[in-house]
């Protein structure tokens, strides 16, 4: 079987793929949707690109690092058993920095980015810096100690690199102003390497050699702070990495993805905030709506109106702001969301209807959960996913609902299709990726599931988003059931054929 370990997130407009050759792969035969998919400058493309090491090895920018990895090999050769050839040790040394100035554009140009062109540019990165402290300490040189630690942090920073772009989960950077930090701003504004800041990245790698062939003192001397400075940048780098690290709960292309643990005032306020509406909305006591136990909801806001009751809620303040912080921590600045409805979803102990396999309302919808009850497998909401792939998603925006996987095969062209829950921890954050196909379950357990949700958009509206009707109340105060337009036309049946009867019988 065919390999698959690159899945890349193109942007329509600027991006290298021209749009006849972009779309969505919707199986594992990377078949076209409708042949030629359609798409607006500025949309987002998921683009599984399936390639093996026989499609990127001849790759421009990975033949630049093949030599430069090469060329590190051979300087620690040379360090080991030819130590006196030291102009040709920092050429080797010196030219294989001076080739990663070069493998980036190249790859680029020639659209060839690939997972397996970022592991090789590390490496030949990494064996650069090997060689830097192993020649130093060969030599016992004075700045043996420097050269060494900067290493360590050169190599760790090249490995937590490597691991969050092979993965596309790089944090986001935000500005800080503790002055440790200070030194970004100066070599690297907004993120990107200015005219000092690549002076300091190149002297990086003269200053030892520099020392190494016994240049001129002035030249070390002028060498000195750029090499301090650069070092001071990459121990920055490096704590940003941890500190802002995000792990998912599985590879990139997942249908729920892990953002992070409720603080305990977040925890509180959803908390405090369910626990009112339990009293005053009687979002616990389904009798007066049916006999089933099947999932419902309540929302406190949707389609641009909010419950009449959320003026009872003490906490509900609180509880907005905390939507509104969850929409600008989880979507970017380029993906403008709009709230389209929030509130609670309830799964009834021993519950005995599933949902339908289904999206939400329409194309870029996403939703965030927060389950306030433990997780487990007969609880925890499902979602489909292609063999070791993404998560399945929809094609068109009247495809809503989905027949069940089994039925599903023949449309995706494979042998099997998988399952997932995301499992998790009460109060813990999760993302539901945009369009993705799935389901809640009839809840098992011998409690109620309780979940916290916010649905948003890309539109400012969706018209009749048909989840309102639980947030109405009648003049008691109780709540009014979901109107069932299959159980309205049955009854419109009925009472047809009532009529109906009757007639004969006053004829008779």
């Amino acid at each position: 079987m065919t390999t698959h370990f690159l899945i890349t997130q193109l942007l329509i407009g600027n991006s290298l793929f021209n749009l006849v050759n972009m779309g969505y792969y919707i199986n594992q035969k990377g078949k076209w949707v409708n042949n030629q998919p359609t798409a607006k400058k500025g949309e987002v493309v998921i683009h599984t690109v399936r390639k093996t090491w026989a499609d990127v090895r001849f790759f421009y920018a990975n033949i630049i690092d093949y030599v430069r990895v090469i060329m590190g090999v051979a300087a620690t050769a040379m360090i080991s058993n030819a130590p006196e050839w030291k102009n040709t040790i920092a050429f080797l040394i010196v030219g294989n920095v001076l080739l990663d100035w070069v493998d980036g554009p190249v790859a680029r140009a020639y659209n060839q980015s690939s997972v397996m062109g970022c592991g090789w540019d590390w490496f030949a990165d990494i064996l650069a810096q090997y060689n830097l402290a192993m020649w130093c300490t060969a030599e016992k040189s004075p700045i043996t100690l420097f050269v060494s630690v900067f290493s360590c942090v050169e190599i760790g920073c090249g490995l937590f690199d490597f691991a969050i772009s092979a993965t596309s989960v790089y944090p986001e950077q935000h500005e800080s102003s503790n002055p440790f930090f200070a030194v970004e701003n100066l070599l690297t504004p907004g993120g990107t390497y200015n005219t000092l800041g690549t002076a300091a990245w190149l002297v990086n790698t003269l200053y030892p050699v520099a020392v190494l062939l016994n240049w001129h003192p002035y030249i070390i001397n002028a060498f000195q702070p750029l090499a301090y400075l650069y070092a001071w940048h990459e121990v920055c780098q490096v704590c940003f990495i941890v500190s802002c690290w995000t792990e998912t709960t599985a590879a990139f292309g997942a249908g729920i993805q892990f953002v992070r643990s409720c603080t305990s005032d977040e925890r509180k306020t959803l908390t405090d905030t369910f626990a009112t509406c339990s009293k005053v909305m009687k979002v616990l006591d389904r009798s007066d709506v049916n006999d089933t136990k099947e999932i419902y909801w309540l929302n406190l806001y949707a389609d641009g109106q909010f419950h009449q009751d959320v003026d009872k809620v003490p906490s509900f303040p609180a509880y907005k702001t905390f939507v509104e912080n969850l929409i600008k921590e989880n979507y970017e600045e380029d993906d403008p969301r709009h709230i389209l409805s929030y509130g609670f979803i309830v799964g009834p102990a021993n519950g005995d209807k599933p949902q339908m396999w289904h999206h939400d309302y329409a194309a870029g919808v996403s939703n965030i959960f927060v389950p306030m009850t433990q997780d487990t497998t007969n609880n925890a909401t499902q979602f489909m996913r292609t063999p070791n792939g993404p998560a399945l998603s929809f094609q068109k925006d009247e495809d809503q609902n989905y027949p069940p996987p089994h039925q599903l095969l023949q449309k995706e062209e494979t042998t099997h299709v998988e399952i997932t829950q995301v499992i998790s921890e009460p109060f813990s954050i999760l993302k539901l990726m945009p369009n993705v196909i799935h389901r809640g379950i009839a809840n098992k357990e011998n409690y109620d599931r309780i979940l916290f949700f916010v649905s948003t958009s890309r539109t400012d509206r969706i018209p009749d988003i048909g989840e309102s009707t639980y947030s109405k109340v009648d003049e008691l105060g109780d709540l009014v059931p979901k109107r069932d337009k299959s159980t309205e036309e049955s009854n419109v049946k009925k009472a047809k054929r009532s009529k109906s009867t009757d007639r004969k019988k006053s004829k008779i």
